[in-house]
């Protein structure tokens, strides 16, 4: 069992997530987000550009 107590809450819904997106400005919180997010296997997008266009 997870406690999220100990695991920020916006990192375990990476679970649920099938890629990540990354907006600019600085932001460490972002950027930790990223790294949890590849580590999990997700693909990270940088641009809204480069997200696919899927129904």
């Amino acid at each position: 069992m997870m406690i999220l107590t100990q695991v920020p809450i916006a990192e375990c819904l990476l679970d649920k997530c099938d890629a990540d997106s990354r907006v600019g400005g600085d932001s460490h919180g972002a950027d930790l987000m990223v790294d949890a997010a590849r580590k999990k296997g997700l693909q990270v997008f940088f641009d809204f550009e480069e997200i696919p266009n899927v129904i």
